[in-house]
């Protein structure tokens, strides 16, 4: 059993929303952090960023570790191949080269 717990947090659900508020109050401005009984999640607030945009970890150790240095994105966070042939990203959605009103949501 000892195998199966190691490296996860064994919090109680209400230490770790005491837990979750000192996150919130450190890092709440770059990610969104929530938990539940196995794990820790924290997505990027903003859409463009270089980091990864959601980080998952097992250990609250680890979560501050990969908030503190996150990890590279993986993809360019841009579809490639509208990119190529012109469109412009505004927000969400995408306008088309030719300056027209088309926007892809």
């Amino acid at each position: 059993m000892q195998d199966v717990l190691a490296g996860r947090d064994l919090f109680s659900m209400d230490s770790r929303h005491v837990i979750l508020d000192m996150l919130k109050t450190r890092y709440g401005d770059r990610w969104n952090i929530r938990a539940t009984p196995n794990m820790w999640i924290a997505s990027a607030r903003k859409s463009e960023t270089r980091a990864a945009p959601t980080v998952i970890a097992l250990s609250l150790d680890e979560l501050i570790e990969e908030l503190e240095s996150p990890p590279k994105r993986v993809g360019k966070g841009l579809h490639p191949l509208l990119e190529r042939l012109g469109w412009e990203r505004i927000g969400t959605a995408w306008r088309s080269p030719d300056g027209g009103g088309d926007l892809l949501a």
